[in-house]
């Protein structure tokens, strides 16, 4: 039997196939199933530095849906249900208006309330960044990578 094995003519095109289908249904089930039955848009985690010396580094996450920014109802747990903005995306460059932005520094405390807008150009598939300007005139480098869709 070992013998009908190593001669036996495989069709290379049909294992390709299959391997394809499986890792598809493998890579999509865990999708699922970390991001629960009713997951919508993409999940972005994103990083602002400030220009203006003496602040802090700020960093969090948040979802885009049907061009609809939420981020977490609860600081470190929950679903993405708290809308905090909207994004306006034109081609290779969006606009992302923030009514409500929450931020965690460096120090591990929250800034919570924040608006602004930023623009942003793609720099490559899952990576943005452009320049944030707070609600103040504060502006920050901001940049943002694609997490979970």
């Amino acid at each position: 039997m070992l013998t009908r094995i190593r001669n036996a003519k495989f069709n290379g095109k049909l294992l390709v196939l299959l391997l394809f289908i499986y890792g598809t249904v493998v890579s999509n089930t865990g999708v699922a199933a970390q991001a629960g039955d009713n997951f919508e848009g993409a999940v972005w985690s994103f990083m602002m530095v400030p220009k203006l010396k003496g602040a802090k580094n700020l960093r969090g996450q948040f979802r885009v849906s049907d061009h609809i920014v939420y981020q977490k109802g609860q600081k470190k747990t929950g679903e993405f249900t708290k809308r905090v903005g909207v994004n306006h995306p034109q081609g290779k460059r969006t606009k992302v208006v923030f009514t409500d932005l929450r931020a965690l520094n460096s120090d591990r405390e929250w800034r919570e309330g924040m608006k602004g807008e930023v623009k942003m150009t793609i720099d490559k598939y899952g990576k943005w960044s452009g320049l944030f300007t707070d609600e103040n005139g504060d502006n920050w480098e901001f940049t943002c990578n694609r997490v979970k869709e």
